[in-house]
């Protein structure tokens, strides 16, 4: 049912536990994930494409070179300007009003605010919603637009060129209609006039300005990406969800919720008492942050994960519920890929674990509960930008699991190396961190300064997380743990601490073996009704 009792809170969070404590939460879900999933958009190219639909049904529809281009981005920034965004969506003026999901269609008569700003802002039910009123660090200003829209139009070209999808001429048109039932009739039972609108629950659900010529000409591309700037949640940076799929379940409107406080930044040359950004540094400071949320929006999810299908529409169950413990007792349940999934393979080259028996796949993000499943683990995958790491390599095993949906095809050639836990084997992955392997040692023998580039990457060391010093075995920082006597031994390095440059990697390109199957009908949750 989706009656208004049973909708969920704005951000579904359990409970953590006190110790140790597990990193905070920086990346939310979008509303339209917990009520119910995105609304289904048919595309024209759905039934042109009549030869791809017989080798689906013979199962050997795949996505090669030969069929698919870069991924073209439409950017929509209509969002950020007041004369087009959602009403109470955007903060552009101290002291105005905003809402959170559906606390009806007027702000309170008495003008008391009935949000709470605090780090349980987010616990507030959808149904029930909340009025608050817009801060100085809420506000979107033309300094901070600018900035935006600068970062986002050179990081979504980087994804451009990291992901093909299948080659089309048609342009992507949606439809009017109601929107997500459950969603349409808590709002209407709050007072909301809901109606028929182009891409409905891009409009009520992820508070997306909606141009009417999306549902009439369309436009050429293959995504809509819209730049949405909600008032600040305490300690998020942003957001990724799909607003609207294709029949497949390939999201086709992305919302990126950049959640961050931006309105003491501006880009070069910048107005007086503002934190001054040039171009590139700006580019630098939130390219992970972009490419974190756009790879969400893209399907980088758990329910995306589980729901995935092969060319012929069956289910390909690529994930395993299973136990973990960690070297301190402590034990949870989280979803593994397994071995007939791409990223399985791909972690397997990067880890050194090439024995089946002795690990259950690559391990999702367990703690923090906020994102559970829908990240990499950081304890074991710390330097992949879909971790909490805080670092932005895009890896090949990331791309390996984009290519698990059925939708893209990967460059592997642009991915970025990583170094932390490579090469450190099977228990690595199994403990989460708690036990490292004996790892692949590169000799270097002609260089006396061999210590000096047997330190690991620096930014390790100078971002101190109390999860990892306590639940790694050698902290946050293990190329510069004492008591890791494995690293330097004077004539040769461990391999995930090796800087020099004597010994190249090769392997960060890697490409799993096999074709890139293409997904068959089904790949999209059943709507919330």
């Amino acid at each position: 049912g989706g009656g208004a009792a049973m909708l969920p809170s704005l951000l579904s969070l359990l409970a953590l536990p006190t110790s140790p404590l597990p990193p905070s939460p920086r990346s939310l879900p979008g509303l339209i994930d917990l009520l119910g999933g995105p609304e289904t958009s048919p595309q024209r190219y759905e039934r042109a494409n009549a030869l791809r639909r017989s080798l689906q049904q013979a199962g050997e529809a795949t996505l090669s070179r030969e069929n698919t281009t870069p991924l073209r981005f439409v950017l929509d920034f209509n969002s950020l300007f007041e004369e087009s965004a959602q009403p109470y969506s955007t903060c552009f003026r101290v002291g105005d009003w905003y809402r959170r999901g559906f606390p009806g269609p007027q702000p309170p008569a008495d003008g008391k605010p009935t949000c709470v700003r605090d780090q349980n802002e987010w616990s507030v039910p959808a149904s029930e919603g909340c009025w608050g009123i817009c801060e100085e660090a809420d506000i979107v200003t033309a300094e901070a637009r600018q900035l935006i829209m600068h970062v986002t139009e050179s990081v979504a070209g980087e994804v451009s060129n990291l992901l093909a999808v299948a080659t089309t001429t048609e342009p992507i048109v949606f439809s009017s209609s109601g929107g997500n039932p459950g969603t349409r009739r808590t709002m209407e039972a709050k007072g909301y006039q809901v109606g028929e609108r182009c891409a409905s629950d891009c409009q009520t659900t992820a508070f997306v300005a909606v141009d009417d010529s999306y549902c009439n000409a369309g436009v050429e591309g293959d995504v809509i990406l819209s730049v949405t700037k909600p008032p600040r949640y305490q300690g998020v940076a942003g957001s990724g969800s799909a607003c609207s799929v294709d029949s497949l379940g390939r999201p086709l409107w992305l919302v990126f919720a950049w959640i961050e406080r931006m309105s003491d930044k501006d880009l070069e040359p910048c107005e007086s008492g503002l934190t001054c950004f040039s171009s590139e540094e700006a580019v630098a400071r939130w390219r992970g942050l972009v490419i974190h949320e756009i790879l969400h929006s893209l399907g980088f999810t758990n329910s995306k994960f589980q729901n995935a299908r092969d060319s012929s529409g069956a289910r390909k169950n690529m994930l395993d519920f299973l136990p973990v413990e960690d070297t301190d007792g402590a034990t949870d349940y989280v979803w593994h890929f397994k071995s007939n999934s791409r990223a399985y393979v791909a972690a397997q080259e990067y880890f050194g674990c090439y024995d089946d028996a002795a690990w259950n796949g690559l391990p999702l993000m367990g703690l923090p509960d906020l994102g559970r499943n829908s990240h990499w683990e950081t304890r074991i995958m710390r330097d992949d930008v879909m971790s909490y790491g805080m670092q932005v390599a895009v890896s090949s095993i990331t791309l390996a699991a984009m290519e698990d949906l059925g939708y893209y095809l990967a460059n592997y050639s642009a991915v970025n190396c990583m170094s932390w836990g490579y090469k450190q084997g099977c228990q690595f992955v199994v403990s989460r961190c708690g036990i490292y392997g004996e790892g692949q040692s590169v000799s270097v023998t002609d260089d006396p300064l061999i210590a000096t580039k047997c330190d690991g990457d620096p930014k390790w060391a100078s971002y101190q997380d109390p999860y990892l010093n306590q639940k790694c075995e050698f902290g946050v920082d293990p190329c510069g743990n004492s008591r890791w006597g494995g690293v330097f031994d004077g004539t040769s390095c461990d391999v995930q601490c090796y800087t020099g440059t004597e010994v190249q990697r090769t392997d960060c390109t890697y490409v799993p073996p096999g074709e890139v199957g293409s997904a068959g009908d089904g790949g999209r949750p059943a709507p919330n009704e």
